[in-house]
């Protein structure tokens, strides 16, 4: 339905890379129109803080501060693990130097190379 890939400076680690990427997926999501979504991360650190009630005191609290409060303009949205090697199209995108001049951000289209990951990657596997 939609991908975007953001350009960010100074991430001091992958922690915190994921923890904004989170933010990403979720501003993309609302700007878009979505009421419920579910957010998938490879990172699960940053997965059980947002689903933690919880208020978080980590390098990443202000991000998480920040999903949690736009995630309260949907009707549903959940955050989920996924594990690293079924994230291929995350990765794909995120490492693919053709993207690399800047932000970049795609709706109802996906950029080359992608579909096929999808379908490779579809149904996930248990």
């Amino acid at each position: 339905m939609g991908a975007g890939r953001r350009v960010s400076h100074h991430i001091s680690s992958a922690f915190y890379a994921e923890a904004v990427a989170a933010l990403h997926a979720v501003t993309l999501l609302s700007d878009l129109g979505f009421r419920r979504a579910v957010v998938e991360g490879d990172s699960l650190a940053v997965i059980r803080k947002l689903r933690s009630p919880v208020d978080d005191f980590s390098e990443i609290s202000v991000i998480i501060h920040d999903i949690k409060a736009r995630s309260t303009e949907f009707e549903g949205i959940s955050f989920q693990h996924t594990f690293r090697p079924l994230n291929l199209v995350a990765h794909l995108i995120a490492g693919d130097v053709r993207f690399n001049s800047g932000d970049r951000f795609w709706v109802e289209e996906v950029p080359d190379g992608v579909t096929q990951a999808v379908q490779d990657d579809w149904p996930p596997q248990s």
